[in-house]
C-alpha cells in the first residue's frame, strides 16, 4: 500500500504540472482566437481552437482521476485504520465532484474551457497531495503495527520451545 501512496504523491506533482501546461495552452489559444476574430462578419462562425485543446486536456485528466479513485478504494480495503477510511471516503467524494466537472468540460469544451475549470483540478490535486501524505503515514503505521504483532508472536513461540 505504501507504493501506491508514493506513486500517488508523485503523480500529484506530475499532474499539477500538466494542468498548468494545459491552462496556459488554452489561455493562449483563446487569445489567438479572439485577436484574429472578425467582428464585422456576423455569418461567420467556426469552433475555436481552444475547444480542441480543452477537449484534449479533459481527456488527459481521465486516467489520472481513475488512478486516484482506485487508490482511494484500495486504501479503504487494505488499510484498516479509521483515519485512512475517512480520508479515502472524503477523497472519493472529491473525486466524484471532479468527474462531474470533467464530464461538463467533455460535454461542451467550447463553452467551459480548461482555463476556467483547471482551477477545480488544481484544488482537487492539492487535496490529493494532502490526503496521500496522510494515507502514506497511515499505511506505514498500519504495516508496522501488523509486523510488530507478528514478530512478537514468533519470539514468544521460539522461547517456549
Amino acid at each position: 500500500m505504501k507504493i501506491v501512496n508514493i506513486i500517488g504523491l508523485v503523480l500529484v506533482v506530475v499532474v499539477l504540472t500538466v494542468i498548468g501546461y494545459y491552462i496556459n495552452e488554452v489561455n493562449e489559444a483563446q487569445w489567438r482566437y479572439w485577436s484574429s476574430y472578425d467582428y464585422n462578419d456576423y455569418n461567420y462562425y467556426s469552433y475555436p481552437d481552444y475547444s480542441s485543446v480543452t477537449l484534449e486536456a479533459a481527456l488527459v485528466m481521465i486516467p489520472f482521476t481513475i488512478f486516484f479513485v482506485l487508490a482511494y478504494i484500495w486504501n479503504i480495503i487494505k488499510v484498516k485504520t479509521t483515519t485512512a477510511k475517512v480520508m479515502s471516503i472524503i477523497g472519493l467524494s472529491f473525486s466524484l465532484l471532479i468527474v462531474l466537472i470533467n464530464l461538463l468540460v467533455l460535454g461542451e469544451p467550447g463553452s467551459l474551457s480548461f482555463d476556467e475549470s483547471g482551477g477545480f483540478f488544481i484544488i482537487y490535486h492539492i487535496i490529493n497531495l494532502a490526503f496521500f501524505i496522510v494515507l502514506l503515514v497511515q499505511a506505514v503505521r498500519y504495516e508496522n503495527r501488523n509486523n510488530k504483532g507478528r514478530n512478537s508472536n514468533e519470539v514468544i513461540d521460539t522461547e517456549i520451545v
